[in-house]
């Protein structure tokens, strides 16, 4: 007497192959991207402000984290999420996602104070993971959405 055949075939995950997955991951690669041009720009700006015009650190950190922020805006309409939104409506929500991942990123940096420790430089970048994951759905799903 024989036996059924076992089926030995493995559920898988889905592959970059697939066209919505492939769109998303290329989504996170631009934002990364973005990212790390957004940071050179405002601590360029930062820099320039401080050291180059003279302008108290306190002041010149504001205005880099403003030049950064219209950095970041632009170029994450355009090439992170290519939307052609209007600026009108799509202005408003990225300072308001902005400032809600900001918000929320403190938060994560003092409870991982809290938690870990305070002279750690551990918490900041717990704080900085959850800016940069709350920053890019809220772009993706509220923002930019498409």
């Amino acid at each position: 007497m024989t036996r059924p055949a076992e089926d030995t075939t493995v559920p898988t995950l889905p592959t970059a192959r697939e066209p919505r997955l492939q769109a998303e991951l290329g989504r996170l690669l631009r934002f990364g991207l973005v990212g790390v041009s957004n940071t050179a720009v405002g601590l360029g700006t930062v820099y320039l402000c401080w050291h180059g015009l003279g302008w108290p650190d306190l002041v010149a950190n504001p205005a880099g984290f403003a030049v950064a922020l219209g950095w970041s805006y632009l170029l994450n309409r355009r090439f992170t999420f290519r939307s052609q939104q209007a600026h009108a409506s799509a202005l408003w929500r990225f300072v308001l996602v902005s400032g809600s991942a900001y918000a929320m990123s403190l938060l994560v940096l003092l409870l991982a104070r809290h938690s870990l420790s305070v002279d750690s430089f551990l918490p900041h970048l717990c704080a900085n993971v959850a800016y940069t994951l709350l920053a890019f759905l809220g772009y993706r799903f509220v923002v930019f959405r498409t």
